[in-house]
């Protein structure tokens, strides 16, 4: 039995002449966390980019990306002082990225304030980048970074930075969130 109700929104669905105009819809979530974890299992799961690949019928889609004419492009973005190797994308692409071509695990573009510095990875911008470029190889991918742990702040910033760039990727891979009262993270209205 639930101590306080739950309210979230289920599917939704706009009039055309709206989701013409519309880009994105925000804050139909934010449930709370489960209070009971499932236990984890006793294997690990083998999850490669050819088994996504496979999984959600990627195939020879991405193929049309390397046309010189093809202005595809896509960015990982990373928050709280998480870096990516260029060493270690490499060496996984050598070991699951089948099928890509010599240059496809370079990274076209580094942004923000301490792009490319030469730190130690983390595991979430690892798996962000590595996962993104070796599932679809091909097309440009840029990396966005945010050093600090001000989280509210700099995704206000990356925000703001992404509107202000005519160049920048209509697609931002971002695997990081808040359930809950942003307020316990002290984020302040409009930042």
């Amino acid at each position: 039995e639930l101590s306080h109700p739950i309210i979230h929104a289920a599917a939704y669905h706009l009039p055309p002449s709206v989701a013409r105009s519309t880009i994105a819809v925000f804050g139909l979530h934010g449930l709370p966390l489960p209070s009971v974890r499932p236990p984890l299992a006793d294997t690990p799961a083998t999850v490669t980019p050819q088994v996504l690949s496979k999984t959600y019928s990627i195939g020879n889609r991405v193929n049309i990306s390397r046309l010189p004419t093809s202005k595809n492009s896509r960015a990982v973005v990373e928050f709280q002082g998480e870096y990516m190797s260029s060493h270690d994308l490499s060496t996984f692409f050598k070991r699951y990225a089948k099928g890509a071509e010599k240059g496809d695990e370079v990274v076209s573009r580094w942004v923000g304030e301490g792009a490319r510095r030469e730190k130690p990875p983390g595991a979430e911008a690892a798996l962000d980048i590595q996962y993104l470029m070796g599932t679809a190889p091909g097309i440009r991918t840029e990396f966005w970074e945010w050093p600090s742990i001000d989280f509210c702040a700099y995704v206000y910033e990356w925000s703001e930075a992404i509107l202000a760039d005519e160049s920048a990727p209509l697609v931002h891979s971002v695997s990081y969130g808040w359930q809950g009262d942003l307020g316990v993270l002290q984020c302040e209205a409009g930042k």
